[in-house]
């Protein structure tokens, strides 16, 4: 039964406080609920970066190389980003100017060596088109270079060097899944080990199990003394494993060097972060409850 009006004291027949594995429950309960709520966290701060990086354009380099020393001309260029243009997906194709890629103006498709003029020839220089793709549509690479070959010999779309760098060091969907899974497996052992701690508890205790049995007491009500003792334990320990993720996250915020993996969430983040030490208590006394009853059906 609950006493005292504190509804994390619960006050049972079976002396559970007593044992040692009952008293580690409540701590095993805060290490446990402090990982899940961290995976959890990071599992959220996953899925808003993939729901940015869904509504961001996707950008692309088109190569067009030096064939046989001539560089691409200037109505080759201006044709391949014509077709281009004409791409469904494809929000903008331009040519980089000769003054973006460091070379002189008069020159687009040449360079001059660093030594000057008179070190030697001027090497002809490939040329260069910006390509972004919209968000949300799909754009087959080998296809694509495939109508650029015929357009212009050895043109290819890559990857923008630009959009690589400022990538995220993870991709978001899949840090989204291992953090929500590790989540769940925290949960899932909370459970297993409330269920292991039960039956060992009903093993030290099988003394006064087996004279409160003699007494009248059923084994739902035996179940039910130990449902409240995980739940009770479990609950304080969540809370306090709750209170000391909320510190990580936040202190974690402020010490990131890198934005990107610095831990962001919003109020409903943290609204739904909050019933996670519930869930795992009730849980915790479901895993007991059930741990406890096929115990004492088995028993004698």
């Amino acid at each position: 039964m609950v006493g005292g009006g504190d509804f994390l004291r619960v006050e049972l027949d079976l002396p559970l406080a007593d044992t040692g594995p009952s008293r580690l429950l409540g701590w095993i309960a805060a290490a446990l609920v402090l990982l899940a709520v961290l995976a959890f966290a990071v599992a959220a701060t996953a899925s808003a970066g993939a729901r940015r990086a869904a509504l961001q354009p996707r950008l692309l380099t088109v190569l067009l190389p030096v064939t046989d020393g001539t560089a691409p001309s200037d109505a080759e260029v201006d044709r391949v980003v014509a077709a281009l243009n004409a791409e469904p997906g494809v929000a903008f194709a331009r040519p980089v100017s000769p003054v973006e890629l460091g070379l002189a103006p008069r020159r687009p498709a040449t360079v001059e060596p660093s030594a000057g003029p008179s070190a030697g020839p001027i090497s002809p220089m490939p040329r260069f088109i910006d390509l972004a793709v919209n968000p949300g549509d799909a754009l087959e690479l080998e296809a694509l270079n495939i109508r650029l070959a015929a357009l212009s010999p050895g043109a290819r779309a890559v990857a923008s060097e630009g959009a690589e760098s400022a990538a995220a060091p993870f991709d978001p969907a899949t840090l989204r899944a291992l953090a929500g899974a590790g989540g769940v497996a925290a949960l899932v052992a909370l459970a297993l080990v409330i269920a292991a701690i039960t039956r060992v508890s009903l093993a030290l205790h099988h003394d006064t199990v087996d004279l409160l049995r003699q007494l009248g007491a059923s084994d739902a009500y035996l179940a039910r003394q130990l449902e409240h003792h995980a739940l009770a334990s479990s609950l304080r320990g969540g809370l306090l494993g709750f209170l000391a993720a909320v510190l990580s996250v936040l202190l974690s915020g402020g010490a990131a060097q890198d934005a990107a993996l610095a831990i962001s969430l919003t109020p409903l983040d943290w609204l739904l972060l909050g019933v996670v030490p519930v869930a795992a208590a009730l849980l915790g006394a479901c895993a007991a409850g059930l741990a406890a009853r096929i115990r004492l059906w088995r028993l004698p």
